[in-house]
């Protein structure tokens, strides 16, 4: 059996139609495979010339009638061609794994970030869950959960952000806020922290502390043992280079004694912070002055565990400040102020 091919080409005068297929001789019969063609009269001629000796003469189709391929050629190389995939497949895409996984994490890291003891956790996740969300976006699924976790993080940051800075801002507040306590001769009153109101004892500039007071924390302990309002003759006599004041002001010496209450074998330097207030609200350090007190406290050398630094400091004021300020004493930087009486 030897396989052949012919075309099948009709010209016909007022006819436009080809009609194109290819013949395959088998055996004493043949099998053709026409789709189209609107002369079976050319069709009929066609059989009647390649039946050969078998002396039978296929039917024509009828006029319109589409028949059906009895044999179809391979397709070159030997491989079928296969029907396209049917849009309908690739309509409805299935769920975003990545972007599923994302949203979790956001949502995640955006409950972590709220709680104070982990919220460094919440800032992890919180990036992971946009950059997976970002990913999920472009992946041949639904983008539905891809776009959540993408907003889900970035209103995580932002909240994120205002619970650290509010965290960080109570840090700072307790750190430079310890408890101080007050003690007057031999009594002493309970310690008093941040919710201390104004019938606490030094708690405000209205409510003084005597001369004699005491106020401490765990490290340093302060002691207000005088205060002379009038000082600019001993300030003046005590070095020719302080400066003399201006007309309406005057020295003020503060006599205090610092101790260290601490046990670091290094021992520590005083940093009590010493200060007056006017009567108009104002704040005078005892550096501003730059002059040199008699009897001058040493502000400058370690102190010991029970070790004291006892003397003055010398604070240019007005006159008005001498008379009605009050002084302001904290232990340490960190400690709570407690105000003092000039007199």
């Amino acid at each position: 059996m030897e396989p052949m091919a012919r075309a099948i080409r009709t010209r016909s005068t007022g006819l436009k139609d080809t009609c194109h297929d290819t013949v395959t001789p088998m055996g004493t019969q043949c099998r053709i495979a026409v789709k189209s063609c609107r002369t079976p009269a050319l069709v009929s001629q066609h059989l009647s010339n390649t039946s050969g000796d078998q002396g039978k003469t296929p039917t024509p189709p009828k006029e319109g009638v589409r028949m059906s391929t009895l044999y179809q050629t391979p397709a070159p190389g030997g491989f079928e061609p296969k029907e396209p995939a049917s849009p309908a497949a690739d309509a409805h895409p299935g769920n975003n794994v990545l972007g599923v996984i994302a949203l979790v994490c956001a949502i995640a890291g955006l409950i972590l970030s709220c709680i104070p003891g982990i919220l460094l956790l919440g800032w992890i996740l919180l990036p992971i869950g946009f950059i997976l969300g970002i990913i999920a976006l472009f992946l041949p699924a639904k983008k539905a959960t891809a776009i959540a976790a993408i907003i889900t993080s970035i209103v995580g940051a932002l909240v994120a952000a205002s619970v650290f800075v509010f965290v960080i801002g109570n840090a700072f507040e307790d750190a430079f806020d310890e408890d101080v306590t007050v003690s007057q001769g031999e009594s002493s009153s309970a310690p008093t922290g941040t919710s201390g109101g104004a019938g606490e004892p030094g708690s405000t500039r209205e409510n003084p502390l005597p001369i004699g007071a005491t106020v401490e924390n765990e490290e340093w302990a302060v002691t207000l043992n005088g205060v002379n309002p009038a000082a600019t003759d001993e300030v003046l006599a005590e070095n020719q280079y302080n400066e003399a004041p201006a007309p309406g002001q005057t020295y003020v010496l503060v006599d205090v004694s610092i101790t260290y209450k601490g046990t670091n074998p290094q021992g520590e330097i005083p940093l009590s912070i010493i200060e007056i207030v006017t009567p108009d609200a104002a704040t005078v350090s005892w550096f501003d002055a730059a002059a040199t007190a008699p009897n001058n406290v040493d502000l400058a050398s370690a102190l010991y565990n029970g070790g004291t630094a006892s003397g003055n400091l010398a604070f240019l004021v007005s006159e008005e400040a001498a008379q009605g300020g009050v002084i302001a004493i904290q232990p340490d930087p960190f400690a709570q102020k407690r105000f003092f009486s000039t007199h």
